[in-house]
């Protein structure tokens, strides 16, 4: 049976079609990281559709900024400052404190207790900007995270979004601005894709990780359509 998750951000909205998902709109949390933080207004936009806050490390900060109350802080609180943990502790945020020296990242932690808590969905915001080998853990640790039985829909903020569409499902997307660029990212070995509404179209084409040339292609129109017949594809916007 097919189910659909809708995501509805300030400049676009998405359908994901699945039959694996898990579309109950409870279990799905925003989930907030350390990384480059979203504008606020943005951020306090999407907080409004879902429930459910957790934050990772600094992430807390971010949130507090956004007069957001996160319902957990997961890290080794290397990078939230003591005055931004304080406060979200007197205010009823629960502390799950792991050792600076650890195996996983703060993120992979959150993918971890999620699967614990049997949350099916979320939405990550706060993984984009810094160090690459930073986001490049970001990007792929969504696929670990579907290994535990937590679907990652997308890391976004309001400059760039990336959707996590796998073997079997169709994505639409409704741009309410206009993206800059849209690509299709590889992110197994290779994946085979189709793609409407764009200004080069694809038909399932075959894209790979050792030649990634699906990128910088363009929305003709404000709805593109793209189906994953086989493979993990990451469709990624960049707004400017």
């Amino acid at each position: 049976m097919e189910k659909k998750f809708e995501c509805v951000f300030p400049k676009l909205d998405a359908n994901i079609v699945s039959s694996s998902l898990e579309n109950v709109p409870d279990s799905a949390i925003l989930l907030v990281l350390g990384g480059r933080p979203p504008e606020i207004n943005w951020l306090r936009d999407v907080s409004f559709n879902y429930k459910r806050i957790w934050a990772a490390d600094s992430g807390g900060g971010i949130c507090k900024k956004a007069g957001l109350l996160p319902e957990y802080l997961i890290g080794d609180f290397d990078s939230i400052c003591e005055r931004d943990k304080e406060w979200l502790i007197s205010h009823g945020t629960e502390i799950i404190k792991y050792p600076a020296e650890k195996d996983l990242t703060d993120y992979q932690l959150c993918l971890e207790i999620a699967s614990q808590n049997r949350v099916k969905n979320i939405i990550v915001t706060g993984g984009w900007g810094g160090r690459f080998d930073h986001a490049h853990s970001n990007l792929y640790s969504a696929l670990r995270g579907m290994e535990l039985g937590v679907r990652v829909i997308c890391l976004a903020d309001e400059n760039e979004s990336l959707f996590y569409v796998y073997s079997g499902e169709t994505i639409e997307i409704n741009f309410i601005k206009m993206p800059y660029a849209f690509s299709l990212i590889a992110l197994e070995s290779s994946g085979i894709v189709s793609v409407n509404g764009a200004k080069w179209n694809l038909s399932r084409s075959k894209i790979t990780q050792k030649h990634p040339y699906a990128i910088s292609n363009r929305a003709e129109n404000r709805r593109i359509i793209i189906d994953a017949h086989e493979g993990a594809i990451g469709v990624y916007a960049v707004f400017q």
